[in-house]
């Protein structure tokens, strides 16, 4: 598996993203339940972390109420990760499939509840 330090990164490094993005404390534990599932699952093992992570933060910032979402584009998460745009959005195509999946569910024990239904989200362009 992974060695401690990596994960340590891997955690200071959603942390920080999603700070610049003014996540709330909620938020941001259901994007680690993202990612840590997504690196459970060997999803898009081919990017890099900081895409992947990005990638799990658009997808959790999808599901947040309008007015939340509009601030949190995928533009936005670009540049508060100082990631490349084109591989979040690859990153986030691998895990758009298997999000009902990757998304906390009720078993998760994270009180965060998405404000549209994950099933609905519509397909990344």
């Amino acid at each position: 598996g992974h060695d401690a330090t990596a994960e340590f990164i891997d955690t200071n490094t959603v942390e920080r993203i999603c700070a610049k993005l003014e996540l709330k404390p909620m938020e941001v534990a259901a994007v680690n339940h993202v990612f840590a599932a997504v690196r459970r699952e060997s999803i898009g093992a081919d990017k890099s972390p900081t895409s992947l992570i990005s990638a799990s933060i658009f997808l959790i910032c999808q599901l947040l109420e309008e007015k939340d979402r509009k601030k949190r584009s995928l533009e936005a998460i670009t540049t508060a990760s100082e990631g490349e745009g084109a591989e979040i959005l690859e990153a986030y195509q691998e895990i758009y499939p298997q999000r009902e999946q990757l998304v906390p569910g009720a078993e998760a024990k994270i009180k965060w509840k998405p404000a549209r239904p994950v099933d609905k989200l519509p397909p990344p362009k």
